[in-house]
């Protein structure tokens, strides 16, 4: 496979459910006069060969066809969701009912926290404990992942940039999530009014700590300019937008990314 030299910790399919054009978002920027300006998901949230890693002289392609095959999948999912629901106001209610649905969606929150580089130093506190973590993990991820020899193996040499990038981008989003615990769900939930939400270069929000992140408990992230997905026990009632959205914008690096220039120039003047 290709292998471009920009790795998007925030994968362009994802930030383009958030455009304010046919190509372009608002993005704020949090640096300097924090500029406001349209520019399309290539842009930005990316670092050069972010995800290339080299083992003995052989480049190893496996984290970028991994994230390729799971980015494929979700974009299948949610496009199914988005098409249901211009037949059905309520149509994601029971499509997230579906045990690929849930299993597809923990997924995708489980990479979208790690394949960030804002994580490295929770990736290497974890990456001590590695082998102790897979012993743990569903036999599903087990199964994905290799054997417990190649682990220990890893986690021995966790220190070298390469494994590390191993450990941090394709073994922590498959052995730290409850993703295959069928009764761990997370769910969809709607601002009121209609409100236009944001999203930004580290969108999964953890209330209490990561550990209830991890069953998937206390957290939010953006799915699209009017929903976010969260827990199953989410108690959805009055959800204001500008309350989700500075929270988003509080929890950013650099960018905070929407679709609506109002909203955006709200959170500028408030963040």
């Amino acid at each position: 496979m290709s292998d471009p030299k920009r790795h998007h910790f925030v994968h362009v399919s994802y930030q383009k459910r958030f455009l304010a054009t046919e190509t372009e978002l608002y993005v704020l920027t949090n640096e300097y006069n924090k500029s406001l300006k349209l520019k399309t998901p290539s842009q930005i949230c990316y670092e050069m060969h972010l995800h290339t890693v080299n083992l003995e002289g052989t480049k190893f392609l496996e984290i970028e066809k991994f994230y390729s095959s799971i980015e494929g999948q979700i974009s299948k999912v949610l496009n199914f969701i988005d098409e249901g629901e211009k037949e059905h106001n309520s149509f994601w209610a029971e499509a997230i009912k579906i045990p690929n649905t849930q299993l597809i969606l923990k997924f995708f929150i489980s990479i979208m926290f790690w394949r960030n580089p804002c994580q490295a130093e929770l990736a290497k506190k974890y990456s001590e404990k590695l082998l102790e973590l897979y012993d743990a993990a569903d036999n599903e991820a087990r199964i994905i992942i290799a054997d417990r020899k190649t682990i220990k193996y890893i986690q021995k040499n966790r220190n070298k940039h390469d494994l590390f990038k191993v450990i941090q981008f394709l073994l922590l989003p498959l052995i730290t999530f409850k993703i295959w615990d069928k009764n761990v769900l997370v769910s969809i939930a709607r601002v009121e009014n209609h409100g236009v939400i944001v999203t930004c270069d580290n969108p999964v929000v953890f209330k209490t700590n990561v550990e209830n992140l991890f069953n998937f408990q206390d957290f939010y992230i953006p799915l699209d300019k009017y929903s976010f997905l969260t827990s199953a026990t989410f108690e959805e009632g009055f959800v204001r937008a500008v309350d989700v959205n500075l929270d988003i914008a509080r929890n950013s690096k650099k960018y905070v990314m929407g679709a609506s220039q109002e909203m955006m120039n709200y959170i500028k003047e408030r963040f």
